[in-house]
């Protein structure tokens, strides 16, 4: 059904540090996983960035991606070799479980 509406393709990267402190000094790993994902980028409403500014934020674009997709609050989006940070919830778009929308902002 909406195969139409995600037509963009993104990379999210998902990073996570470990600290080994059984030696020392103690050492820190830094790990990153990608994966693609397709979704929609959007550009926001004026409105939209207007709410985010008031929030002391910046909103860059809206990414759709169809609910339960692979993705957390911690990880970026790279588009068009564009990389994004998500500044906000992944929201339900009218609780339907179908659509997540999230906020991006471009670092």
């Amino acid at each position: 059904m909406f195969s139409m509406f995600y037509t963009h393709n993104i990379t999210v990267t998902r990073s996570s540090t470990t600290i080994d402190k059984s030696v020392y000094p103690p050492k820190e790993t830094t790990i990153s996983i990608t994966h693609d994902l397709t979704g929609f980028m959007d550009t926001p409403e004026t409105s939209e960035k207007e709410s985010y500014k008031n929030m002391e934020k910046t909103l860059s674009r809206q990414l759709y991606l169809p609910y339960g997709a692979d993705i957390k609050a911690t990880d970026t989006v790279t588009f068009e070799n564009v990389k994004y940070r998500i500044i906000g919830d992944l929201e339900d778009q009218g609780g339907q479980h179908e659509v997540i929308k999230i906020p991006l902002n471009r670092i």
